[in-house]
């Protein structure tokens, strides 16, 4: 998009706040019209949330992101990576823009396969640690839900571990708050696909092993945006999630004689980090303050749903959208 802010300027713009430049100083320095400027730090909440906002992204991917990275990538191509995601790039558009910018560096010429594993390494081993201490049987598995061959990868490997496959959980999602007109098409394809796309591509991975049983559960994870508007995420993702309601209905109808449910829950503003990375704390409460339980939502309560129509008795539950937003959502 036209007036699409990218990472670096975004943190040319707090740091020209940090040292009291005007806007159109700001919006003269990355040749942008004022407008942009303005545009961007208003949506952030204004000058004193912007700067705060910025600081503290800039110390998480500073402290955080490299030590994710770094059982793999050497530091600048951490650097870059952390970067390119922050800008909405997927591992595939990293991995091919590293190999042809630096087609004469052997330590750029990474996979994408690489560059998901390493992120992800250590968040998929503590989850599975934390599984294992409570008396579970746990794999770890890392896959990009974009992509045929990661999610077939995905369920093979899950079978051949426990010998077969009974529940699906579809949660793969992702988010930005860009608003219409300032949407680059890369980042609208990116949320389209790891909520629309990566729940379409798991649950046809799982489909034959769930038949063969003859018994199934199929969780999808929608929102109340996909009934209404999104709440901290663009079009994008509304859209997502709209359609997630309607691939869950037309996958129930079809696969409903082989005794596989398939049902979505619509979670409300959860407290997770997806809505702590996106939105600040004063947001965060006005919006708590303004839903008739006023408070977020918590995880757990969210699992507790999700149990339940994993569960035989909601073996009469099928083709349904379950709403868990403290009220904020009554229709």
């Amino acid at each position: 998009a036209k007036n699409h802010l990218t990472l670096d300027e975004r943190e040319e713009i707090s740091r020209g706040i940090s040292a009291s430049l005007s806007r159109r100083s700001i919006a003269t320095k990355l040749n942008r019209p004022p407008s942009t400027i303005c545009r961007e730090i208003n949506r952030n909440g204004g000058y004193d949330k912007y700067r705060a906002a910025h600081a503290d992204k800039a110390a998480w991917k500073r402290a955080e992101r490299p030590k994710t990275c770094k059982l793999a990538l050497n530091k600048k191509l951490t650097l870059i990576v952390a970067r390119k995601l922050k800008c909405a790039w997927s591992p595939q558009q990293i991995a091919g823009w590293l190999q042809r910018t630096h087609p004469n560096n052997e330590d750029f010429q990474v996979s994408h396969e690489t560059i998901y594993k390493t992120l992800y390494i250590q968040t998929r081993g503590a989850l599975k640690k934390e599984l294992q201490k409570l008396g579970f049987n746990a794999i770890a598995i890392p896959a990009d839900v974009t992509q045929k061959h990661d999610v077939q990868n995905m369920i093979q490997k899950t079978t051949d571990h426990f010998g077969t496959c009974h529940i699906l959980i579809n949660n793969a999602g992702i988010l930005y708050p860009t608003k219409v007109i300032d949407i680059p098409e890369d980042e609208w394809d990116r949320v389209i696909d790891v909520n629309l796309k990566g729940t379409f591509l798991c649950s046809q991975a799982v489909l034959p092993t769930l038949q063969k049983n003859n018994w199934g559960r199929i969780v999808n994870f929608s929102s109340t945006a996909g009934k209404n508007i999104s709440t901290v995420g663009g079009a994008h993702y509304t859209a997502a999630k709209a359609g997630i309601l309607g691939f869950t209905r037309h996958l129930a109808k079809e696969v409903a004689q082989h005794n596989i449910t398939v049902n979505a829950v619509c979670p409300g503003l959860i407290d997770t980090d997806m809505v702590r990375n996106t939105i600040d704390p004063d947001r965060q409460q006005a919006y708590a303050n303004s839903f008739p339980i006023s408070r977020l939502g918590k995880p757990e309560e969210v699992a507790d749903l999700v149990s339940f129509l994993c569960s035989d008795k909601a073996a009469y539950i099928t083709g349904a959208s379950l709403d868990i937003n403290g009220g904020d959502l009554m229709i």
